[in-house]
């Protein structure tokens, strides 16, 4: 079902995934009633927007979202029709040609960094080490304006979370099972649910100490969801989701499993090997271990001691800055961007207040500025708009 194609049309992912978000589900049944509503509400999707492309004549899609059935079909649909879609947000612009071209620079960012002058270069890494740092600390909201609580609390000396053993210690750090687990595309499973069923058959197959660790801020269900998963695979121990992550390396976990998570960049700060499930930000970059396949990671996992790389921390701030700095067009729509982080909180950024927030900045002048910026970013036919604009 996940590679459902309907007249030309890949839908299935969308399918599957609108399943998971809409029913707070951590992997599809294929036996229910629902599936099929989505099954036909996507067909019909594929259709309408064939005829309405053919009978109308379309400049552009713009759209928020380039996934689910309701924003991603009329993309997909408009991809073929050789329409352009643009996806605008408060950080920047992408024109997109092809699914997930919203994550496609990931590929680039080496070479976007090379091409800076050795100045901004400098300042970048300065800035990427000290901003890293900070977000391991402890501090919250560290260029993550949906976080509320920090993984990097402090070492608690009176408590052993890990055994004391020779064995290899492996952390698995999830992810929440609804939201878009095909966000960054290339994941190597259908879902998150799949991922650590695989896991907990590897588990068995080694010997190896396994450690689960949920995210610092669970969703409700999140627990009942891997107690039923690892009460096949007892190998494969829970660890309190509060738990700081320094504590863990401090007592040796030698490997963190994550599909694309932050931990690819925030582990490697402290020594740990992290091998990725997924296409991810940190692709092009050496302080991560990238499967490409199922056999390839199963090949990783079950040869964890010959899996060792030394981790260059400049690249880490190299990736730093370039994700979370170098790609944000602070002030494309609004005076800034890292203004309105501080300025607002997570539900008035979420709901109506933001938009109080934005025509309060706006001016004539503003206004204007934003149209030229636009235009030039349309004119040039560049993929995105970022820091220094169309790119």
């Amino acid at each position: 079902m996940f590679n459902l194609t309907v007249l030309d049309t890949w839908i299935g992912i969308d399918i599957y995934e609108s399943y998971l978000a809409e029913y707070n589900q951590p992997t599809v049944d294929l036996g229910t009633p629902r599936l099929n509503d989505l099954i036909a509400k996507a067909i019909g999707l594929v259709i309408f927007w064939q005829d309405y492309f053919a009978q109308n004549k379309i400049a552009a899609i713009v759209i928020s979202h380039d996934c689910y059935i309701t924003y991603d079909i009329i993309c997909k649909v408009a991809y073929r029709a050789q329409i352009p879609v643009y996806l605008p947000n408060v950080r920047g612009i992408c024109l997109a040609k092809k699914p997930h071209s919203t994550i496609a620079h990931f590929t680039k960012y080496r070479e976007m960094f090379g091409k800076l002058p050795k100045d901004e270069q400098a300042k970048g890494l300065a800035l990427g080490r000290e901003r890293i740092e900070k977000r391991l600390s402890g501090a919250t909201g560290v260029d993550l304006p949906y976080s509320t609580k920090s993984g990097f609390g402090p070492v608690n000396d009176k408590v052993r979370v890990l055994k004391e053993s020779d064995n290899i210690k492996v952390l698995i750090c999830t992810h929440c099972f609804y939201d878009n687990p095909h966000g960054y595309g290339g994941m190597i499973f259908t879902d998150f649910y799949e991922w650590l069923l695989f896991l907990g058959k590897i588990a068995e197959k080694t010997d190896y100490d396994w450690y689960l660790k949920v995210h610092p801020d669970p969703l409700p269900g999140t627990y009942d969801i891997i107690g039923k998963i690892l009460s096949q695979f007892p190998r494969i121990e829970v660890i309190p989701h509060q738990t700081s992550h320094h504590q863990l390396a401090k007592e040796g976990i030698d490997y963190v499993l994550t599909c694309y998570g932050t931990v690819g960049h925030e582990y490697p700060v402290l020594g740990v090997q992290v091998i990725n499930a997924a296409y991810n930000p940190h692709i092009v970059y050496n302080f991560n271990w990238h499967a490409q396949n199922i056999k390839e990671y199963e090949h990783y996992l079950l040869n964890l001691k010959k899996l060792k790389e030394e981790i260059d921390l400049n690249e880490v701030y190299e990736f730093y800055y370039m994700n979370y700095y170098y790609i944000v067009a602070d002030d494309l729509f609004l005076r800034s961007y890292k203004e309105l982080l501080s300025d607002l909180s997570i539900e008035q950024r979420m709901g109506s207040g933001i938009y109080k927030y934005f025509l309060d900045q706006l001016t004539a002048e503003k206004h204007q500025e934003i149209i030229n910026n636009i235009q030039k970013f349309i004119e040039s036919g560049k993929t995105n708009y970022f820091s220094h604009g169309p790119e």
